[in-house]
């Protein structure tokens, strides 16, 4: 997809054609914008203003063959706006890291020190808050070159890695 214009193709790989273009845009104010996968739809994450007025973040689920069915799960608090967006005068993108457990952590690639996570249960209702990220909040210069992923930890490969005995554990405290 590309993230200024949300236009995107898609492509079947059984009969080898290309479909689209595809306008994800559910608001024309976007001014940036990324996906993520919850379930079997597709979620838009959206900058809408433009980079220098930052007015809101918000959130849609795409349905549909034709990704035409569009519904607004929910907007950024203003107050994990002004945390993503910190001393920062221009704010132009945005990084979405998703999970098969139904949470999304957004950041800004640009202050990486916040992380707002967004919930979404099964009903479609979301919850907002932040993380600290610790990588970046310790002072070290750990921080300079970083790479944030996510995945569902259980029980038991938490087990298994202390099991192993090959792995080391530390309670970071933020």
């Amino acid at each position: 997809m590309d993230q200024i214009f949300g236009v995107t193709h898609s492509y079947d790989p059984n009969s080898k054609i290309w479909s689209g273009p595809y306008d994800l845009r559910p608001d024309r104010t976007i001014y940036f914008s990324v996906i993520g996968l919850h379930g079997d739809s597709l979620i838009i994450v959206g900058l809408l203003g433009d980079s220098e007025n930052l007015n809101d973040v918000k959130v849609w689920e795409l349905n549909g063959e034709l990704l035409d069915c569009c519904k607004e799960i929910g907007a950024m608090p203003k107050e994990l706006l002004q945390r993503l967006k910190r001393e920062e005068t221009s704010f132009s993108s945005i990084k979405v890291i998703s999970s098969k457990a139904d949470f999304f952590y957004i950041y800004n690639p640009g202050e990486p020190g916040e992380l707002v996570v967004l919930e979404v249960d099964g009903e479609g209702l979301c919850r907002w808050g932040s993380v600290k990220n610790a990588a970046v909040s310790d002072g070290s210069r750990v921080a300079e070159r970083m790479v944030l992923t996510c995945s569902d930890v259980g029980l038991g490969d938490l087990g298994r890695a202390v099991g192993s005995g090959n792995g080391t554990f530390t309670l970071v405290k933020c």
